[in-house]
């Protein structure tokens, strides 16, 4: 996409013309919309349809990598632990929230954005698909 951005010729300005044209909060509103059917989806699948066969098979799921190995379950208030995988969901919110500015940075904030993402990819959540793919 920023590719697209950064050289757009033809058919692909439309696109991105038409995107641009809705007002921020439709865009918003879109990719809100957008996120939580993916996380119904994602939550629906981890935590209640495929749960048995991924405990039975022993399977790491991001999920298990924060709560489990990383600790983040028992940092939580005693009366929240029950509540953990609500409070997880809540957190990968939290990181969709977080990247909504991205929709109104101009070019040059999402080139570095970009950077500063990929840096902190290979830095911390690289490590966990390495550590338990590429064994």
């Amino acid at each position: 996409m920023l590719s697209l951005k950064m050289q757009c010729q033809g058919d692909h300005c439309l696109g991105i013309e038409e995107g641009i044209a809705f007002r921020w909060h439709e865009r918003l509103h879109a990719a809100f919309g957008a996120y939580l059917s993916w996380a119904l989806c994602y939550s629906s699948v981890i935590f209640i349809f495929a749960r048995n066969r991924i405990e039975h098979k022993k399977r790491d799921t991001l999920y298990k990598y924060f709560a489990q190995t990383l600790g983040y379950r028992e940092a939580l208030p005693t009366w929240l632990r029950p509540y953990a995988q609500v409070v997880f969901m809540c957190g990968h919110m939290t990181l969709f929230c977080f990247g909504v500015g991205w929709l109104l940075l101009p070019l040059s904030g999402q080139v570095i954005g970009m950077i500063v993402g990929m840096v902190a990819f290979f830095h911390n959540g690289g490590r966990f698909y390495v550590d338990h793919f590429w064994k």
